[in-house]
């Protein structure tokens, strides 16, 4: 089953630098991840499950 939490857990972990990227997707996909797009025009990406589960993601904004 898709855990969108365990996505979000995922990210912010890369994103604080504590995983890298073989990681991050290892993580994902127990997350119940199948793929994800990116969309870098609308600054956002959307994470999918098996069942149509998704998750969006907004890119973080600059500080």
């Amino acid at each position: 089953d898709f855990d969108a939490a365990g996505v979000r857990a995922a990210i912010k972990l890369s994103q604080g630098g504590q995983i890298i990227y073989p990681q991050f997707l290892e993580i994902v996909m127990r997350a119940g991840c199948t793929h994800y797009e990116v969309f870098i025009t609308g600054k956002q990406v959307i994470y999918f499950g098996r069942k149509g589960e998704f998750h969006i993601e907004k890119f973080p904004t600059a500080k």
